[in-house]
């Protein structure tokens, strides 16, 4: 199954296996720790949005 996140640089839909992303050309590894946050961030939300 492959995880998917956005780029942080960009915001284009990346797959989590990429070394980089295919529409800037940043390097995911570099960033994964920020990709990360902002993937538990973005599911924090969604939770929050379907509990209240």
């Amino acid at each position: 199954m492959d995880l998917f996140s956005y780029c942080p640089d960009c915001a284009s839909k990346i797959s989590m296996n990429q070394e980089t992303c295919s529409n800037c050309g940043l390097e995911i590894a570099k960033h994964s720790e920020e990709i990360k946050k902002n993937q538990t961030a973005s599911l924090k939300r969604w939770l929050c949005f379907w509990i209240t």
